[in-house]
């Protein structure tokens, strides 16, 4: 009875040989009753779910435990016990509350961590933009600035009624391109 875990022994016809004042607390907080028949209380409550309304059945990495209403949360499982030529069946259960808090835990913080990877994500298309659009302005004004330079330039010439030679203008041209 000093045990943490609850354990059940019965015969595989499922009378009771052996029960701790855990699982009779726990058959009780489940079914509110205590089976007399450990196949039965096997069956119907943990393998098929029938329990009471505040006993929940759920799944913690891929196992069925499950949450009474004092939130503590308990896995069952079954094993044969040998002895002679007769077959036993030990029904122990474990206090697993801490285990499912703590994956409740990583649950939060992943599910976390996906929405600011996806905000990220969008950071990082939006800076690529921003990038984009600041590389795309800067030659925009490098252009602006030279052809006002070679416009100014030619203009200057005009008005000083020389007529720019042909090489200066092709090689404004061939600026102008590059």
């Amino acid at each position: 009875d000093s045990l943490p875990t609850a354990l059940l022994f019965y015969r595989r016809n499922g009378s009771v040989l052996l029960m701790n004042s855990g699982m009779a607390e726990l058959m009780n907080a489940m079914a509110g009753k205590i089976y007399r028949n450990g196949e039965e209380f096997f069956r119907k409550v943990i393998v098929e779910g029938v329990c009471l309304p505040q006993c929940e059945r759920v799944e913690m990495e891929g196992e069925i435990v499950y949450r009474l209403s004092d939130r503590r949360v308990w896995k069952f499982t079954t094993a044969d016990l040998h002895l002679g030529r007769r077959t036993y069946v030990q029904l122990s259960a474990s206090d697993v509350t801490d285990q499912w808090e703590m994956i409740q835990e990583l649950q939060r913080q992943s599910e976390s961590l996906k929405e600011k990877g996806e905000k990220l994500k969008e950071a990082i298309v939006n800076i690529r933009e921003i990038c984009f659009r600041e590389e795309s302005l800067r030659m925009k004004n490098r252009f602006h600035d030279v052809l006002g330079q070679r416009i100014a330039l030619l203009l200057r010439s005009l008005r000083e009624d020389k007529i720019p030679d042909e090489t200066l203008l092709a090689d404004f041209a061939e600026d102008f391109l590059k």
